[in-house]
């Protein structure tokens, strides 16, 4: 009755149906593109396989069809390991399904299946368990709710410790070697250390040997969760597992989940996971329906099938980097880097803001015109440059600098209020260039200009805040700004044809709970986060869409009796959730005394690392897994967001007042305090087609 209900809602067509037409999942596909995507490395393989769940219908909001991951390694007790090593015999088969590893357990599998009855009602199988099933997932997520609680559901009481996961690398020796068990892993194992952690202190008993059961056992390469989950990412995104992957995702999505392939590949399970296998509308026998749908339900779902032929090969990193439009050359990952100076103004009055609009190459010149590089200077003077990237092989770059700058007649609307001191956080421009936002003005607004080849028009002005905006960021189609006011305001950005236009005209969301001016704002729409940073020294973290309040983060030093609490001046947040809040941290025993301190959180609250920098935090731009840190002193440093460990460090002759980075991720922009603009790009030279 359900099902028929269903269908004749549907033959409506009611106006509120979000997906009104039915499209198979190859359809679905092909309208994505991810594939090339992925293909031409312009996707990790993280995404790509999330993206794959969900259009063979995998989902978190069900058990049963819960999003499937690959396990990626073999080795869980070495001191070390190196990805990266060619050499290294530390990756699974991913050309077999995960019960097939081991030959002698593949050969049972396959004399299992000829020994049943090739001809019944039931067709014949090499797996009796599946994959991915409801109690796969409470097996890996029960020291978190609600899984706790619907593994106590499913089980009338927590399983017998014995059977419990309390360890990764005896899962995956019952997985590849033990009878009855062959589940491969969830999305978490590579995002979420939480799941590892016995943080509520549940009773889970004690083993065989005694031991009680709480947090997982790690791999011995492993020194905490956050370290595992960052290793086995980097293992996900590895050189092997982006060579073969294709192998695994023709397993689980493509060709061999059916027929002969899936055969001949050791790859079929009980015909109930199948989609299309069992017409329960058509079963009238209501005890044996009850009995498909339990065993349906417990025993676990096949995705749908979403490739018919063989999925192709992963391009290898060199021939990706010789695309047009390719980014993998990232500046920030570059093995050295060489930096360009431009003076662009006198020291008097240095360069506080720099931006580039995004542009291709190929367009660029096919229009006979340049990209805009973007300059503000302290007095609001402002610069539209020539830009073009990669000009040649021997020259990186080419910039032409305007020449209206030095006469200093063209300024954005303001002025600035003369009581705002970081005017370096209060400007940007839209990913396209075409729209610059400007505050920390006189009358608490914000100001909206169009950019051309020529000037910025103003175009608007907003008004929300009570008092001068201390600072304000922008990502994606979402703008947030924070003021004296102790409000943070999130707009949301006017857009038509992809290209930007502005602000709506009120706010989508004003955030409340701080007790004193914001100095800092950082958003991230892909995770759907805004934090912002005040004087008090607390970091909220509350959601962009709806304005919901997270959670609180208190940087200090729990050790230090004397510590006070940090003064928070910059927050960023990081592609993987992490956030890093830089500030200094006073004295009580000195009260002029202060210390410069980096601080590294997770997503959900937790500090994984405090740092002292030897120079005050002036400027910090996040991109991906990187963090950049300008300093008052001159110091440049990149690190790495997993652990905030220094990969370049440079020292500049005059303190840094912006960090900016262009679309193609080709050029670092740092201005600094003597008027000069540094262009720093990668010394490797780019490749080069045979």
């Amino acid at each position: 009755h359900r099902n028929k209900v269903y269908r004749n809602i549907m033959a409506l067509r009611p106006a509120n149906l979000v997906h009104g037409i039915t499209r198979s999942p190859e359809e679905m596909l092909a309208s994505t593109n991810l594939t090339k995507k992925w293909i031409e490395r312009r996707i990790s393989n993280f995404e790509y396989l999330m993206n794959l769940n969900t259009i063979a219908g995998r989902t978190y909001n069900d058990l049963s069809q819960y999003p499937v991951f690959p396990w990626i390694l073999t080795d869980y007790t070495s001191d070390s390991i190196d990805f990266e090593n060619p050499l290294c015999e530390c990756f699974r088969d991913l050309s077999k399904p995960i019960g097939a590893q081991v030959a002698e357990r593949a050969e049972h599998a396959d004399i299992k299946y000829h020994s049943l009855p090739q001809d019944g009602l039931d067709p014949p199988f090499h797996w009796g368990t599946h994959y991915s099933n409801p109690g796969a997932v409470l097996y890996f997520l029960v020291r978190m709710e609600p899984y706790t609680s619907l593994h106590i559901e499913l089980h009338g009481r927590f399983d017998h410790p014995d059977r419990q996961f309390y360890n990764i690398g005896q899962s995956y020796d019952s997985s590849t070697k033990g009878q009855g068990d062959c589940k491969e892993l969830i999305p978490e194992f590579f995002y979420l250390p939480e799941f590892l952690v016995n943080s509520n202190n549940f009773d889970f008993g004690a083993r065989h040997d005694g031991k009680s059961l709480s947090d997982v056992a790690l791999p011995n390469w492993a020194k905490s969760p956050e370290d595992f989950i960052v290793k086995h990412r980097a293992a996900l995104e590895s050189e092997y597992v982006s060579s073969n992957i294709h192998s695994w995702i023709d397993l689980i999505f493509g060709f061999k989940q059916r027929g002969e392939a899936a055969k001949q590949a050791l790859n079929v399970y009980h015909y109930t996971s199948y989609e299309g296998m069992v017409d329960l509308d058509n079963e009238r026998d209501p005890k044996k329906r009850r009995a498909l749908e339990a065993q349906i339900s417990n025993f676990g779902q096949t995705p749908r099938q979403i490739f018919k032929e063989a999925h192709p090969r992963r391009m290898a990193f060199t021939a990706a980097g010789l695309l047009k439009g390719s980014t993998l050359h990232h500046v920030l990952k570059a093995p050295a880097l060489k930096a360009n100076a431009i003076q662009m103004c006198d020291p008097g009055n240095p360069v506080i803001f720099v931006g580039v609009s995004g542009g291709a190459p190929s367009q660029v010149i096919e229009r006979g015109v340049m990209d805009n590089l973007v300059t503000v200077s302290r007095n609001g003077v402002y610069g539209i440059h020539n830009w073009l990237a990669r000009w040649t092989g021997n020259h990186p770059f080419y910039c032409e600098k305007d020449t209206q700058l030095d006469e200093g007649v063209r300024a954005i609307t303001g002025p600035f209020s003369p009581t705002s001191q970081s005017l370096c956080n209060v400007i940007r421009l839209s990913s396209d260039g075409r729209v610059l936002f400007s505050a920390g003005l006189w009358d608490n607004s914000i100001r909206v200009g169009t950019v051309n080849q020529h000037e910025i028009i103003p175009c608007s002005v907003l008004y929300q805040h009570k008092n001068v905006i201390t600072c304000l960021e922008l990502d994606g189609k979402y703008l947030a700004t924070g003021g004296r006011d102790t409000t943070v305001v999130i707009w949301k950005l006017l857009r038509s044809g992809g290209e930007c236009h502005g602000l709506k005209p009120h706010p989508s969301a004003i955030l409340y709970g701080h007790n004193s001016q914001v100095t800092c704002v950082a958003l991230s729409q892909e995770l759907d986060i805004v934090a912002s940073g005040s004087a008090e020294g607390i970091v909220l973290l509350h959601t962009i869409k709806q304005g919901t309040y997270i959670r609180t983060l208190v940087p200090h030093i729990p050790t230090d009796p004397e510590s006070g609490h940090l003064s928070i001046a910059l927050v960023g947040i990081a592609s993987n959730g992490n956030i890093v809040v830089a500030g200094k941290m006073p004295t009580k025993s000195n009260k002029e005394g202060h210390h410069s301190v980096l601080y590294l959180y997770t997503v959900n609250g937790k500090m994984i690392k405090r740092v002292k920098l030897e120079d005050d935090t002036t400027a910090l731009f996040v991109d991906g897994d990187r963090v950049v840190l300008g300093g008052a002193g001159g110091s440049l440093e990149i690190r790495c967001m997993d652990y905030i460990s220094v990969k370049h460090k440079l020292r500049l002759k005059a303190g840094v007042l912006a960090i900016s980075k262009d679309p193609r991720n080709q050029h670092l922009f740092v201005t600094t305090a003597d008027g000069k603009l540094l262009i720093l790009t990668s010394t490797a030279k780019p490749f080069k087609k045979s």
